[in-house]
């Protein structure tokens, strides 16, 4: 592309896992249960960037938009034809430059989910992302603040064909 640019070198390193059981077992009802986290450490070994959002990157400084801290906790309720989930995702603050002076802060994320199983090949589902309404930024670029996704409502039917 025309506004690309070879900057430096750089490492990334981390750790993820995920665990999850059925907390309904044995009680006829599926009470699924999952916690997911991401530690990542991303940092420039050398950098050489003079404009731009990257401007100021130096060995040692952490990479720009991506958070050291990430969770996802999500859980729900399973009937023979109904379900119903909250899932919650947690971001840590961000660095939005190279030189590591601004930053996003950290936000979490509530959302909503269920859905009925009229038959086989037919669902239908209902959803709610962002639950609290929560007001968070998720960049800066291009051009400035960019918040995150409002309250939405969403309502439709799958079928499996």
């Amino acid at each position: 592309a025309a506004n690309s640019a070879n900057v430096g070198e750089g490492r990334a390193q981390g750790l993820e896992f995920l665990v999850g059981t059925d907390l309904g077992a044995g009680f006829g009802v599926g009470a699924p249960f999952t916690v997911g986290a991401t530690f990542t450490d991303a940092e420039f070994e050398s950098a050489s960037a003079s404009e731009g959002y990257l401007a100021g990157a130096t060995a040692g400084k952490s990479f720009p938009f991506i958070p050291e801290f990430q969770v996802n906790v999500r859980t729900g309720l399973e009937f023979d034809k109904f379900s119903s989930y909250l899932n919650y995702h947690y971001q840590d603050e961000v660095f939005v430059n190279g030189d590591n002076s601004a930053t996003l802060d950290s936000y979490g994320i509530l959302d909503w989910s269920a859905f009925y199983a009229i038959n086989d090949g037919a669902t239908v589902f209902t959803k709610v992302t962002n639950l609290t309404d929560e007001v968070y930024a998720h960049s800066v670029l291009p051009d400035g603040y960019r918040v995150g996704a409002p309250r939405i409502w969403s309502v439709g039917m799958s079928f499996d064909f």
